[in-house]
């Protein structure tokens, strides 16, 4: 499958693209709302990310990608986190191809799984290592490289975020989750 588009240069056409969303298992429910996977060759456009609202883990493993999320052009880290963007940014590959997970975190998830806070990461993108040890982070992104099975990618970072998983709910958390819920059926969230 192609995608034909139309940029500012002209039409491009985009070969074999998968833009694909995962919704997370019932364990995983309360933490992240969804997974994306974009695997897509380069298209030598250079793309524009809107704002948004919710915290992400970008999980990057294809070729080097760039981002101007925190202000000039730098190397996106093989993970990262990012919260709330409140301005576009540029996002973009000299590469022949361009392949990510993203997870997007409930609101609480993110300090569930990692005890962060979001606002720490508030209109920037921070490299994972602060967070999550080298050796976890090159394992899973090793294991995202040797398969292109997207069923099997999917589970493999919902195992990886399983190992965040608190022992234990604390009982405010617990509170917070259930009211989430609530707002969330009641179409307020």
């Amino acid at each position: 499958m192609a995608i034909n588009i139309l940029t500012m240069h002209g039409p491009a056409n985009i070969q074999h693209p998968k833009f694909l969303y995962f919704n997370p298992p019932v364990d995983l429910q309360p933490y992240i709302r969804r997974m994306y996977l974009i695997e897509a060759p380069n298209s030598g456009i250079e793309q524009f990310v809107p704002a948004w609202t919710s915290t992400v883990m970008v999980l990057q493993y294809s070729d080097p990608v760039y981002s101007t999320i925190n202000g000039e052009a730098e190397i996106v880290p093989d993970i990262c986190f990012s919260g709330m963007v409140s301005r576009r940014y540029r996002f973009f590959t000299p590469g022949q191809t361009i392949k990510l997970m993203i997870v997007e975190f409930s609101p609480i998830g993110f300090y569930s799984l990692f005890r962060e806070t979001a606002s720490q990461i508030t209109d920037i993108s921070v490299d994972a290592t602060r967070i999550i040890p080298a050796r976890k982070q090159s394992t899973i992104i090793e294991a995202l490289q040797e398969t292109d099975d997207v069923q099997r990618k999917a589970s493999l970072v919902f195992d990886f975020l399983r190992k965040f998983l608190p022992r234990r709910v604390p009982g405010k958390l617990h509170n917070v989750q259930n009211g989430l819920s609530i707002m969330q059926e009641k179409g307020f969230g």
